[in-house]
């Protein structure tokens, strides 16, 4: 997560909350339905199946030893994270120029949480709701990683949809600025390496980028309902929904998964 805090995001959402049909029915498991229905509605998409297939084979472990053994070097060696690391715009020689292999230039399109809202069959307060976070979550985030020009990026959305889900479920800080840094590294570096990935369409980049993002949000949300209410039972079903989503997209044991002093690790 690019995020500095997540708290920022869901200080501005609050107000959602408390009237949002999609995640305040604490009494049952309708917000928990609410959720995993929007879980299953974004990540059913071809787009999402393929980004899910290339990290099943293994980029994520990937991606976590080159992050730890760059943690380790004074600098990043590849010419595209240097560049990213001083706010100049990387080359991608399989793309246009100014846009990096796991980057795309957003389309001219239907707004994406209407047409999730669409993809939900929801209306009224509900389809509102669910609009407003995402809308609300990705203003949040694109102001934190335009400043290191890392908008329009599925590393920096895959980032923050790690540190979302991984830190709900552990109830954990927030990871240290470096962590994210050389995560977000080894992520780019990774990523980019990937057939699968470097053959999706800028359409479908842009998909897999919304999709990571608004599924944090409802994450983050969800838990932030939970400390608002004191509700341990909701703390449970948030925890429960991050871990589903870090094995679902990522492959992987949520209780392994965890961020260290060391940054982002796969504990044994």
């Amino acid at each position: 997560m690019e995020l500095k805090d997540r708290h920022g995001i869901v200080a501005v959402i609050f107000c959602l909350i408390t009237t949002s049909q999609l995640l305040a029915q604490s009494e049952g498991s309708g917000g928990v339905q609410g959720i995993a229905k929007a879980v299953r509605v974004a990540e059913a998409s071809a787009a999402s199946r393929t980004f899910r297939r290339a990290l099943n084979s293994g980029l994520i472990s990937a991606a976590i030893s080159r992050s730890k053994s760059a943690a380790r070097r004074p600098a990043a060696t590849s010419p595209e994270i240097r560049n990213n690391r001083t706010g100049a715009p990387a080359v991608n020689a399989a793309g246009p120029i100014g846009v990096s292999r796991t980057g795309f230039l957003p389309g001219i399109e239907t707004d994406y949480a209407e047409k999730l809202a669409d993809l939900m069959e929801l209306s009224g307060a509900e389809r509102d709701a669910a609009i407003q976070i995402f809308r609300v979550t990705k203003d949040a985030f694109e102001k934190e990683v335009a400043a290191k020009n890392r908008q329009n990026n599925i590393s920096s959305a895959l980032v923050f949809f790690i540190a979302s889900t991984v830190t709900v479920y552990h109830d954990d800080p927030e990871p240290a600025d470096s962590a994210l840094d050389s995560l977000w590294d080894s992520m780019e570096a990774t990523l980019a390496g990937s057939p699968e990935l470097n053959n999706l369409s800028n359409a479908e980049k842009e998909e897999i980028y919304n999709s990571l993002i608004f599924v944090s949000g409802l994450v983050l949300s969800f838990r932030e309902l939970a400390v608002i209410n004191r509700d341990p039972d909701l703390a449970s079903q948030s925890r429960s929904i991050a871990g589903t989503l870090i094995k679902q997209t990522l492959n992987l044991n949520p209780e392994k998964l965890r961020f260290t002093k060391k940054g982002l690790e796969l504990l044994p």
